[in-house]
Formats: structure tokens, sequence, C-alpha cells
């Protein structure tokens, strides 16, 4: 199970750091359909992190508890 996790936790990682690089180079496209809110706000981009983050770990959750159910005797024969 934790092998999953990790995989999982790895992959919404990567995509975490590059959306927070996609925002902070398209800061000035992403002002423009913003009202009253700073492009690059901490509380904003805090907030919007950590709902993703949780929400994918949520998502790895399931396959990764299926995962670990299977016997590996069973997922590594030719059956």
């Amino acid at each position: 199970m934790r092998l999953i996790l990790r995989e999982g936790i790895i992959l919404v990682a990567a995509g975490l750091v590059g959306g927070a690089i996609g925002a902070v180079a398209l800061r000035r496209a992403i002002a423009t359909e913003l009202y009253n809110v700073d492009a690059l706000d901490p509380m904003v981009l805090a907030g919007v992190t950590v709902t993703l983050a949780v929400a994918a770990a949520v998502a790895c959750l399931a396959p990764a508890r299926r995962a670990a159910r299977v016997s590996p005797l069973v997922a590594i024969s030719d059956q």
C-alpha cells in the first residue's frame, strides 16, 4: 500500500510544482481574470494546493487499498 501511495504522491507533487511554476509564469494573464485578488496571493495558492493535494491523496488511496488486498503470489503468477 505504501508503494502505491508513494508513487501517486510523487506524481501529485510533480504536478503541484509544475502548476506553481505555471502560475508564476502566467501571473499577468491570471491577473486579468481575477477581481480584487492578487495573482500570486499566498492564501489562495496555499488553499488551492492543499485542496488539490488532499483530493489527489484520497484518489490514490482506493487503488492502494485494492493493491494491498492482492496476495503477492497471485500478483506475480502467470495466470
